[in-house]
């Protein structure tokens, strides 16, 4: 047999090399640390991220939500009755103007209200919220 195989080493050998073998250093501890650090981090950023994608989806679901039913009461009036005006849904303002062609009416609806900024000063703003204005045209045909 090769001397230092686990046969010929004695019992206090063989545990004085198991107490140099266990554990881990210090070194180690400190990468694994780092490297958990570095995912924590990178996930608390995905979550920020998450939590305004959702935000700003919400608003988006809003303000579709708020200009549909503006543009349902308009078109549920008489056509006679039809005319400029102003209103509110939720935290969204309302504004229309008509343009009567006889036959049919073209209703230009601006809805006001938070949203996302798409570009601020000719710089992307990407995902930030603020005031926005975004205008929806249709037409009323006379019945």
């Amino acid at each position: 047999m090769a001397a230092g195989t686990a046969q010929d080493m004695t019992p206090e050998s063989r545990q004085r090399r198991l107490n140099e073998q266990s554990g881990f250093s210090l070194i180690e501890l400190v990468i694994a640390l780092m490297i958990l650090t570095i995912g924590t981090l990178a996930m608390a950023g995905t979550t920020i991220y998450a939590v305004r994608s959702v935000t700003l989806a919400g608003l988006a679901t809003e303000r579709t939500a708020a200009r549909q039913s503006a543009m349902e009461s308009l078109r549920a009036l008489p056509f006679d009755s039809i005319a400029a005006g102003t209103g509110s849904q939720g935290i969204f303002s309302m504004d229309w103007s008509v343009s009567d062609y006889g036959e049919w009416k073209s209703i230009s609806l601006i809805t006001a209200g938070l949203g996302r900024v798409v570009q601020v000063d000719s710089v992307p703003a990407g995902g930030m919220i603020g005031n926005v204005t975004d205008t929806l045209t249709f037409t009323v045909l006379r019945p």
